[in-house]
């Protein structure tokens, strides 16, 4: 495990499906999945950050998400039961507003034979709490978290960019899927879920 130690957080790098006791005194104030890699971002702040103008730790803002499920994570059958498109999204955006109220924005999906991703706007730190609702709204709950991805921020775009060109394709470099981005950006709009 690594371990950093600054003024105000400690950051410990573990196993992706690692538990690990939090030391007393700690919270855990941010997490993210790097492929097998987990980043824990401990505080000792003690109230809700984003309320403490004077702590060092910088507020939480809204930021770019996604949560997604991929040929390289999981089964055809498991992705089967994961699907987000113009069918459903429309519900599924007024069911995470109605759960998460002001902390989630606006999302849209995008479903292929070989992904889905969830593109979202919100200050949700806890992947595992969009995704989890997204799961029980789809009625899959079923599905280990392991078999998901998540992304937020700068490696969000990354991975936009990576799925858009087709990099991230089972077949590399096939154009198949730009189009199909851009028709899911495309009734995203069409449905307000997203600007235009």
């Amino acid at each position: 495990n690594n371990i950093k130690l600054n003024d105000t957080v400690i950051v410990i790098e573990i196993e992706k499906n690692q538990q690990i006791k939090i030391p007393e005194g700690l919270v855990v104030w941010k997490e993210r999945i790097y492929g097998k890699t987990k980043l824990l971002f401990l505080s000792n702040a003690e109230q809700d950050i984003k309320t403490n103008k004077d702590s060092t730790i910088e507020s939480i803002e809204m930021n770019l998400q996604l949560v997604g499920i991929n040929h390289k994570t999981s089964s055809v059958s498991q992705r089967e039961k994961f699907i987000i498109n113009e069918t459903n999204q429309v519900a599924l955006n007024r069911h995470l507003k109605d759960t998460f109220g002001e902390r989630f924005n606006s999302s849209f999906g995008l479903s292929t034979c070989n992904r889905t991703e969830l593109y979202l706007y919100s200050d949700i730190e806890d992947h595992f709490l969009i995704l989890n609702s997204v799961k029980g709204f789809l009625g899959c709950d079923e599905i280990d978290n392991e078999y998901f991805y998540s992304f937020e921020g700068e490696d969000a775009l990354i991975h936009i960019a990576r799925v858009a060109s087709g990099i991230d394709s089972q077949v590399l470099g096939e154009q198949e899927i730009f189009g199909q981005f851009k028709m899911s950006i495309s009734a995203a709009r069409d449905q307000s879920l997203i600007p235009k």
